[in-house]
C-alpha cells in the first residue's frame, strides 16, 4: 500500500487511518508487516501510532513511548499529532 502524504504541518494524515489501520491489522494476521516512509520519523510512526491507539486502545502519550523504545528518532509533526 503506498500512501501518498506529505511531512508537512497542515497535512491531513487522519483520513488514512481507516484504511491504514485495515492493512496493518492484516499483515499482523498473517505474520508480518512492514511500514516505512522516507526517514522513518514521523509518517510511518504516525500511522502506527494510529493503529495501537485504534487496535490495543492505547493513549497517545502511550502509544508514542512505546514506539519510541524501538525506534528513538520517532517524531510525527504536529498536525500528526493533533
Amino acid at each position: 500500500m503506498d500512501i501518498n502524504v506529505l511531512d508537512e504541518v497542515g497535512e491531513n494524515a487522519q483520513k488514512y487511518f481507516r484504511v491504514t489501520n485495515r492493512f496493518i491489522e492484516e499483515g499482523v494476521k498473517n505474520g508480518a508487516i512492514l511500514v516505512h516512509s522516507v526517514q522513518g520519523k514521523s509518517r510511518a510512526p504516525t500511522f502506527i501510532i494510529a493503529y495501537l491507539i485504534y487496535r490495543e486502545k492505547m493513549k497517545l502519550k502511550d502509544s508514542l513511548s512505546t514506539l519510541r523504545e524501538y525506534v528513538n528518532e520517532v517524531e510525527p509533526n504536529e498536525s500528526f499529532m493533533q
